[in-house]
């Protein structure tokens, strides 16, 4: 996507896909500095989960998160991890010790007790969490996830935090310059990252 305007338009500059640009004129934001909102914290919604073995509902109360570390978190989780909905079961995997400590600081950070155990090289970093494991699900798995647009609104510093943990997921290691995913939206939605 590019950042464009067709040429004397009234209309504002916006995001289109670069396939629509080709053979037209436009013009390009070339002196732009985003300058979105500074938010504290991060809500997770609450829910209330009727099981089979339960007589009565159990309560999972509304929580607030520090957003830093929330934004953190998510960028590992859209980069290295999963989640199992039936379980509530979030796992983020790595073959680096200094990185799954940090996973194990990020999750404790936003109210949760990880664990980890490794597999081979792999690391896992599991949790068991009711809240986030539904607040993900709609986050689609591998292919389809993406960043909800909500968080686009936030402060370049704050957007900086989803970057750099979504680039230490899946991003070049040597230069900083390079970004994989199977997923069409989030490359999308990182290209929007990157351009605020």
């Amino acid at each position: 996507k590019m950042y464009i305007r067709k040429q004397r338009s009234k209309l504002g500059f916006q995001l289109i896909p670069a396939r629509q640009v080709i053979g037209r004129e436009f013009e390009y934001k070339m002196d732009a500095e985003w300058e979105g909102e500074e938010k504290p914290t991060f809500c997770l919604p609450g829910l209330n989960i009727q099981t089979i073995e339960r007589d009565r509902p159990q309560d999972h109360p509304a929580r607030e998160v520090p957003m830093d570390e929330w934004l953190e978190f998510l960028g590992y989780w859209l980069t290295e991890g999963s989640n199992d909905p039936k379980k509530y079961s979030i796992d983020l995997t790595t073959f680096d010790l200094e990185l799954a400590q940090r996973f194990m600081w990020v999750i404790g950070s936003i109210g949760e007790t990880p664990n980890y155990y490794q597999n081979g090289k792999v690391i896992h970093v599991k949790f068991n969490s009711p809240i986030l494991s539904q607040y993900l699900a709609p986050l689609g798995h591998a292919a389809q996830k993406y960043i909800p647009h909500l968080f686009f609104n936030l402060c370049k510093r704050q957007l900086e935090i989803l970057y750099k943990a979504m680039m230490v997921g899946k991003g070049d290691k040597v230069e900083q310059r390079r970004f994989w995913t199977s997923s069409v939206r989030l490359k999308d939605d990182f290209q929007e990252l990157l351009l605020r």
